[in-house]
């Protein structure tokens, strides 16, 4: 076995071996990280939100809407 390959194999198995000392790898998570999830999950609602609310009542009431001028052009054509 190359050095390489038992020195892989060392740390494949320290890696593993980990989960059952006892000890964590790293530190619980500090208060800035829960501030940047909770951040996040508000943004996130309020993109759903958004995005439900638009497409159940877009509010697009205007008569010079771009919407309008396409569906009036589709009425002026005959049907096939």
């Amino acid at each position: 076995m190359s050095c390489l390959t038992g020195g892989m194999a060392w740390l494949l198995a320290s890696l593993f071996w980990q989960g059952h000392s006892g000890h964590s790898a790293a530190a619980g998570p500090a208060f800035y990280e829960y501030l940047l999830v909770a951040v996040a999950v508000v943004v996130l609602v309020w993109v759903l939100y958004l995005a439900v609310r638009m497409t159940v009542r877009p509010g697009e009431e205007q008569e010079d809407h771009i919407k309008r001028l396409i569906l009036k052009e589709g009425e002026s054509q005959p049907n096939e």
